[in-house]
C-alpha cells in the first residue's frame, strides 16, 4: 500500500479503514510512505490502530517503508 501527501485528520480514517480491510485478509503489510510529507497524531494513530489490530487478529505484520525524514522524525 502506497501512501502520498499528508496524513492528517483528514485522511486517517480512510486509510485506517482500507488497513483494517487488508488486516482482515490477514496479509503482510507493507506501507509505502515515500509519498508522505507531513504525518499528524491521526496518522499515526491510524498506524497504531492498525499495528494492534494486526496483532489481534493474528495478521502477519505491518512494515513502514521509504520514509521521508520529516516523517521519520516526528516518529521517533
Amino acid at each position: 500500500m502506497a501512501l502520498t501527501g499528508r496524513f492528517d485528520a483528514t485522511t486517517a480514517e480512510k486509510v485506517e479503514k482500507r488497513l483494517n480491510a487488508l488486516i482482515d485478509q490477514k496479509v503482510k503489510l507493507v506501507i509505502d510512505m515515500q509519498g508522505v510529507d507531513y504525518i499528524s497524531s491521526a496518522g499515526i494513530r491510524a498506524l497504531q490502530m492498525a499495528l494492534k489490530s494486526t496483532k489481534l487478529e493474528g495478521g502477519e505484520e505491518l512494515m513502514l517503508v521509504a520514509l521521508q525524514p520529516e516523517v521519520l522524525n516526528f516518529l521517533k
